[in-house]
């Protein structure tokens, strides 16, 4: 066979199997679902504090997890935490800074690896109304 021939041949099965490799369906990480909860409201004096737990299968996706409190009604961030290893976070901060309302707790998602394999901590949210309680 001619060199050239043989230029030919290797440039299309290197062209076939970019094509092959770049066209092969892509797998999603898999995903395991969180809940973030509100356990704790307590007023003391001027603070106020919120607290719970992120519930997950996996006790990976409960820990080191980070959580935002907002107070909705105004959209005032009043604090954020990072879950212990059993997943309960606590914000407390001064109620001079914002007054009561609907709070919202949210939970951000979290990619991590298990066995060399990444996984997804899915997002969660939950609102909690301090007039009601």
């Amino acid at each position: 066979m001619s060199r050239f021939v043989k230029s030919c041949l290797a440039a299309v099965a290197t062209t076939t199997l970019a094509l092959t490799l770049t066209t092969a369906p892509a797998v999603a990480a898999p995903s395991v679902k969180s809940k973030v909860t509100f356990d704790t409201f307590k007023v003391k004096e001027s603070t106020v504090v919120f607290g719970g737990k992120v519930k997950a299968k996996k006790a990976f996706c409960e820990k080191g997890r980070k959580v935002v409190l907002r107070q909705i009604d105004d959209g005032v961030k009043v604090g954020t935490d990072k879950t212990n290893k059993k997943g309960v976070w606590k914000v407390e901060f001064n109620q001079s800074v914002v007054g009561p309302g609907v709070f919202q707790a949210t939970l951000a998602k979290k990619v991590v690896k298990v066995k060399g394999k990444k996984v997804v901590c899915k997002a969660a949210k939950k609102k909690f109304d301090a007039e009601q309680s």
